[in-house]
């Protein structure tokens, strides 16, 4: 009963960190797309609004900055809600390595988009790559994964 209500929280929790997460990017768009075409900024949400106080430059950047931020953020909450559930510590290593092969991944296809002279294309599926790390799909494919494991572990 207790794990239930741990997993019962930490969804909670993920789901509204995914869309604070949406809603902060898409505004930090809008304010970029507003101060690169220089017109009038009509789009920002009213919680937003802090976003205009920002230069061009240094809302790029924190773009980068925050897309690390929550990629660990939801790193750390895919290990806690695991390890948690199910009490396994081995939960960690696979966590950290799927983690990292699609953050490799990500490097790569940004990388090969510039050396063969595409880095639009490399650049989109970088993001999609990094997408699935700044959310619950890592999550919500390790651990049925790792619930089955244990339990089919268990009954044997």
């Amino acid at each position: 009963m207790k794990n239930k209500l741990w997993l019962i929280l930490f969804i909670l929790i993920i789901f509204s960190l995914g869309y604070f997460r949406d809603r902060l990017f898409v505004n930090v768009n809008y304010q970029l797309g507003t101060l690169y075409h220089n017109t009038p900024s009509i789009y920002l949400s009213e919680y937003f609004l802090f976003l205009k106080n920002y230069t061009y430059q240094q809302l790029y950047w924190s773009k980068w900055i925050l897309t690390i931020f929550f990629t660990l953020l939801y790193y750390s909450l895919t290990i806690l809600v695991t390890l948690i559930t199910t009490g396994k510590k081995s939960i960690i290593k696979w966590c950290t390595i799927t983690y990292v092969f699609f953050f490799v991944l990500s490097g790569l296809c940004f990388l090969i988009g510039k050396i063969i002279g595409n880095p639009e294309a490399g650049y989109k599926f970088a993001r999609i790559f990094m997408g699935i790390l700044q959310s619950p799909i890592i999550l919500m494919i390790l651990y049925p994964l790792f619930s089955l494991s244990f339990k089919s572990k268990s009954d044997s």
